[in-house]
């Protein structure tokens, strides 16, 4: 079930989401993805909605849960 989450991501959200988690802030990110700010928080708001996560935190325990992230 929550596999199938985080598979509904499209490419951009999942590179986002990865970015989030590791910490980097959302400026950094943008840098990072070549990309507007205002569309990264976009993004993260997505991923926060598919994944039916409401904070950062939350975010990351579900990624270590589906060991995306160690």
């Amino acid at each position: 079930m929550i596999l199938r989450r985080f598979r509904s991501l499209t490419e951009r959200q999942y590179d986002t989401m990865l970015l989030v988690v590791r910490g980097l802030p959302s400026k950094a990110i943008a840098a990072e993805m070549g990309i507007s700010e205002r569309t990264v928080k976009s993004h993260r708001g997505e991923v926060m909605r598919k994944l039916g996560v409401s904070s950062i935190a939350e975010l990351v325990a579900l990624a270590l849960r589906v060991d995306i992230i160690r």
